[in-house]
């Protein structure tokens, strides 16, 4: 079932999460589903969840970290390099 319920500005800020210059920027860049209706924006609630379905970022896998052993710390320091 789709829901064709529309959104105000206010509301999707709310939804979102998100300030408002975030939304207009998104509106001028063509990213965010929205009609303008007059001088007001509306945003279909059914768009904006598929919208935000196509935002998913894929996890990245693992791979290697920036951590640094300790080990490898003790030695730096130990030769002069560093703190």
């Amino acid at each position: 079932m789709r829901d064709d319920s529309f959104l105000t500005t206010e509301e999707l800020l709310e939804y979102l999460q998100v300030n408002l210059r975030t939304v207009y920027r998104l509106i001028k860049a063509g990213k965010l589903p929205a009609v303008r209706v007059g001088r007001q924006w509306r945003f279909r609630k059914s768009d904006i969840d598929a919208w935000l379905d196509t935002q998913s970022v894929a996890p990245t896998p693992a791979g290697p970290s920036n951590v640094v052993p300790a080990e490898a710390i003790r030695r730096t320091s130990a030769a002069g390099f560093g703190g």
